[in-house]
């Protein structure tokens, strides 16, 4: 009886489908639990299995996945929440993830993302993006095999590793930066990186529409942008058909409240207060949305 006991419980222990993660530093401390797609949210089948909600899928980086605050305050849940306080029609999926990009959003979608079946793909972008596709390049990082594979460094790379007086040869004398690329090349990278992403957004979009789903495209400035009124980013995407541009929210808004309140100074993320203030800005240009007003009116 005791064996049988045992390996019950060793089934019940290898077939949970969260995995508990706690994050703690000087800023804060809360406990994420994990699904098996890698997400910071419910099991998969809790929406494989509801048919009855519109589904809402979600894609980003840290700042959709909610770094910097507990589950229920990304601005995902906050705004889902917003609108059931409407009606409860929606279901939110939160697929943001830590260190994402749009290259691998798009994997998430096609790959993933499409087996719940959503009816609409909300996804966020920040000049973060463009840093990560400058260093891990766009499509060419995917392998047959399912795995990735990032730009290759110089051959004296193993050198700038371990040598402080290589690195300030190569940095001060040479004219690299910490990632290798000429500081008189950084802009051109930037721009190319800014083509590169906007060929992936607007194949998102049409992989969306061929499948039925409204998609929209958020644009927010990162917590040290905020007194700024654009980006590359806004002035290339702005005037597609899907995009929101939140600089044009939070901007006034924190011209009048001060940013020091709403993320974390040593994260970089927004806490809870800074999540809802996404979430509301979000919330209110979806409400103006047919899709968002058939549904909730029905």
């Amino acid at each position: 009886m005791n064996d049988l006991l045992f390996v019950f419980i060793l089934l019940v222990f290898i077939s949970k489908s969260t995995i508990d993660s706690g994050l703690k530093n000087s800023e804060f401390k809360y406990i994420n639990k994990y699904n098996n797609w890698g997400h910071r949210e419910l099991p998969i089948r809790f929406f494989l299995e509801n048919q009855k909600r519109v589904k809402v899928a979600c894609i980003g980086d840290s700042f959709t996945e909610g770094d910097g605050a507990p589950y229920d305050s990304s601005w995902v849940k906050g705004i889902e929440h917003l609108l059931s306080n409407k009606n409860n029609k929606y279901l939110f999926y939160n697929a943001g993830a830590c260190g994402s990009d749009v290259f691998f959003d798009y994997k998430m979608l096609t790959c993933k993302l499409i087996k719940l079946k959503p009816k609409i793909v909300l996804a966020t972008l920040n000049y973060s993006d463009v840093f990560d596709v400058i260093y891990r390049g766009g499509d060419e990082r995917f392998n047959s095999d399912s795995t990735t594979t990032y730009k290759a460094g110089p051959n004296w790379e193993w050198a700038y590793q371990y040598s402080h007086v290589i690195r300030l040869i190569v940095n001060q004398f040479l004219g690299f930066n910490y990632h290798f690329i000429k500081r008189n090349d950084e802009l051109k990278a930037e721009v190319n990186a800014i083509k590169l992403i906007k060929k992936k957004v607007i194949e998102t979009y049409t992989f969306c529409k061929k499948n039925g789903i409204e998609y929209y495209l958020i644009i927010h400035p990162h917590p040290l942008e905020i007194n700024l009124k654009s980006n590359k980013l806004t002035e290339t995407l702005a005037n597609e058909p899907f995009v929101i541009n939140l600089f044009n929210d939070l901007y006034p808004y924190y011209k009048k409240n001060n940013i020091a309140n709403y993320y974390w100074p040593k994260n970089l993320h927004f806490n809870s207060k800074g999540y809802f203030v996404m979430s509301d800005k979000i919330a209110s240009h979806l409400l103006t949305l047919h899709t968002f007003n058939t549904n909730i009116e029905n």
